[in-house]
């Protein structure tokens, strides 16, 4: 039982991370970020989007982490 509880956050950060880094994923889309890159540059816009949904992920789900270890 206590192995469970010591989960609870860890499993609530992942769910966060996985629903934040699609949100901002979304979210980066609709701002078409691709005028603010060179043209051609097909790589690096990718990186950004990866990297840039990869904060927002973490962010979400820390956020939801150190929700859930209050309680």
């Amino acid at each position: 039982m206590e192995q469970n509880k010591k989960m609870i956050p860890q499993i609530t950060y992942f769910m966060g991370f996985i629903f934040g880094f699609v949100l901002t994923f979304i979210v980066l889309r609709a701002l078409n970020i691709e005028k603010y890159f060179n043209k051609g540059r097909v790589f690096e816009i990718q990186a950004a989007y990866v990297l840039l949904s990869l904060i927002g992920g973490h962010l979400i789900g820390h956020m939801a982490h150190f929700i859930v270890s209050l309680f």
